[in-house]
């Protein structure tokens, strides 16, 4: 991929964008590209030396990003954080990097960390649910381990304290945690 500062960004920044932490591992296909669009997956990996994206259009990216790696240190005993799993199913290696799962006596719960709009947490997103469900595939299958529980762990970086007074539905804080249906 170009990357490109059409606003004079500072080269800090620039270098962060231009060395990605991201990696699927030794993976054919990631859970965020089994969630997406065949098509638009397989343009993606066709045309990446040709894809052209300007620095400053990464900000809330990078600032996931960030919010992930803070979130890392409030690990406790029972907590396995940014564990990446891998299965292999009808000869394809799929991959998933898991933000948290949080050991209980009913099974893991699985928590996902979405640096995000209030519209996704009040309206229902059904790649939440995707996504979470291949995370716990992946962990019932992969590690044997039973999940009892999803969920979204939403910051809301358009959150308003004003809207939360005034508007039904608005969310009261501006994190918020989505329960996600376990599918069976």
């Amino acid at each position: 991929m170009k990357l490109t500062n059409k606003h004079g960004l500072p080269a800090t920044i620039i270098n962060v964008l231009k060395r990605p932490q991201y990696s699927k591992g030794n993976a054919h296909i990631s859970v965020t590209e089994l969630i997406s669009s065949p098509r638009i997956v397989q343009l993606r990996r066709r045309h990446w030396d040709d894809i052209e994206e300007d620095a400053s259009e990464m900000v809330w990216s990078l600032f996931g990003s960030a919010l992930h790696n803070i979130l890392q240190h409030g690990k406790d005993d029972h907590h396995i954080v940014e564990e990446r799993l891998f299965k292999e199913f009808d000869g394809w290696t799929v991959s998933g990097a898991i933000d948290l799962q949080e050991l209980g006596p009913e099974g893991i719960t699985i928590s996902d960390y979405k640096c995000t709009s209030v519209w996704s947490v009040m309206n229902e997103k059904m790649d939440w649910q995707r996504q979470l469900n291949l995370y716990a595939w992946l962990v019932e299958s992969a590690k044997r381990m039973p999940v009892s529980a999803l969920q979204i762990v939403a910051i809301l970086r358009d959150w308003s304290a004003r809207e939360a007074d005034v508007k039904e539905g608005y969310p009261q804080s501006p994190i918020v945690v989505v329960s996600i249906p376990l599918w069976p």
